[in-house]
């Protein structure tokens, strides 16, 4: 069954990337072990990053993580299915956020975001899978908008996608480096309708 975003506007914009991406290429909510911090954390970094790339009022203070390491892999493949494991993205997007904003350079310019670099960086093989391309752009989607929402200091937080069972952890990492990759793109779409 198709993903969808319950924000008809990011669904529309979601379905576009997915368009783009594709002719560019031929519930747990128990509490997260302290083993998954380390990757909610990962995933934080990367969306602050994506977050300050899109920033317009001053681009002066534009962040990029830099921490080089994180390539996308989680050590839990579950975690990224659990409520409670975005819960702590967003609680350390929401901390830290205004500390690292404060703290940067403003000589930082911020790469422009490449959709045909995001193309590119897919596995062939995820290329092909409609339930990686379905998912992985529902979940960046998704992922913009609590980031946003997490960044104006809301405590809403959007119902994430589910993900199709039996797939591994080599799948779930592919995901998580396609969100990483596509956010920069995606947060500026996201932020323009919201």
């Amino acid at each position: 069954m198709p993903t969808t975003i319950a924000n008809p506007k990011l669904e529309a914009a979601r379905k576009q990337l997915l368009s783009a991406l594709t002719s560019s290429s031929s519930g747990n909510t128990g509490i997260v072990p302290p083993s998954t911090r380390h990757d909610a954390t990962s995933m934080a970094t990367s969306l602050l990053g994506a977050y300050q790339s899109t920033a317009l009022a001053d681009p002066g203070k534009a962040f990029r993580p830099s921490n080089k390491d994180y390539v996308g892999r989680i050590d839990d493949p579950t975690a990224i299915t659990q409520k409670a494991w975005w819960d702590d993205v967003w609680n350390i997007v929401q901390t830290v956020a205004p500390v690292v904003i404060d703290a940067v350079s403003k000589d930082y310019q911020p790469p422009k975001p490449d959709l045909n670099a995001i193309a590119a960086s897919i596995p062939e093989s995820r290329r092909s899978d409609s339930d990686f391309m379905d998912y992985a752009t529902a979940l960046t989607f998704t992922l913009g908008q609590g980031t946003v929402q997490a960044m104006q200091g809301s405590s809403d937080r959007p119902d994430l996608p589910a993900a199709p069972a039996g797939k591994d952890k080599g799948w779930f990492d592919d995901v998580c480096h396609f969100v990483s990759q596509a956010a920069p793109v995606v947060l500026p779409i996201v932020m323009s309708l919201l």
